[in-house]
């Protein structure tokens, strides 16, 4: 059997691409969780004023 390597070289960087981008989300997504927890337990009004400027923006 017949094998590509070049092939097998693009899809070994794309697994490794799409495993830096899910890891990437997910630290940055439990970074902004573990920041947005610290706001609101610290200062619920602020958090509350942050998510307003936040939404309005977007």
């Amino acid at each position: 059997m017949h094998f590509d390597s070049r092939l097998f070289k693009r899809m070994q960087f794309w697994m490794s691409l799409s495993d830096l981008l899910i890891l990437t989300f997910l630290l940055t997504h439990s970074m902004v969780k573990a920041t947005k927890t610290k706001l609101y337990m610290k200062s619920p009004f602020f958090f509350n004023q942050v998510m307003k400027f936040t939404f309005q923006n977007n």
